[in-house]
């Protein structure tokens, strides 16, 4: 038995490239790991034996969490996009049933007409937007500030707004931050430079 187990000690680990494929194997289910750990303990050590349980335990522990990993993110990934799809087309529906002239266009008297549709409803309460907000909700899809909003800003601006509470009012506070930088922008454009000290003023009293 002893003369057994030194050859199959010899057999698995006579080298690197042998050592590795005995491990591989006891976790792929290749070989029983007994047969690699009883040779280890007979003629090593009984210390070898914890040391191999703890390899397998390890590996495989490790071994599962990577494909739960991947299965997990796999089935998240296709929810993502289903409920992507389904989100765009309920917006769609959503458009068609507020846009009620058919011209391609929301107006606020629309909208607000509306704003007891269960659609409607379902669709703030997914974003997390209450009624009373639908005013600002309306100015915010309106990106040209024509008073109407299109299939396009619709959609587009629907989409934005999905995220974690109170996202409208970070897109609130960034279009009003846009707006104030080009009013600010058109303020120093046209404001005419003053003359500095030392230098002749011009006709007006400012140089352009």
């Amino acid at each position: 038995a002893g003369e057994a187990s030194a050859r199959e000690l010899d057999g698995h680990f006579s080298s690197v490239g042998s050592a590795v494929m005995s491990l591989f194997q006891t976790v792929t289910g290749g070989l029983e790991w007994r047969h690699l750990v009883d040779p280890l303990v007979e003629h090593i050590s009984p210390t070898m034996g914890v040391v191999f349980a703890f390899y397998i335990m390890f590996t495989s522990l490790a071994l599962m969490n990577i494909v739960t990993g991947v299965f997990v993110e796999t089935a998240l990934q296709r929810g993502r996009e289903d409920k992507n799809v389904y989100m765009i087309n309920h917006l769609r529906d959503l458009f068609g049933v507020l846009d009620q002239n058919n011209n391609g266009m929301i107006s606020w008297s629309e909208l607000q007409e509306h704003l007891g549709d269960s659609k409607l409803l379902a669709f703030l309460q997914e974003i997390d937007i209450d009624v009373s907000e639908a005013r600002g909700l309306f100015h915010l899809l309106d990106r040209d500030s024509s008073g109407t909003i299109d299939a396009d800003e619709f959609l587009s601006g629907c989409l934005r707004l999905r995220g974690p509470a109170k996202a409208l009012d970070m897109q609130l506070m960034m279009r009003e931050l846009a707006e104030q930088g080009k009013a600010i922008h058109m303020l120093l454009g046209d404001q005419p430079t003053q003359a500095e000290p030392g230098t002749p003023p011009s006709a007006g009293g400012w140089v352009p």
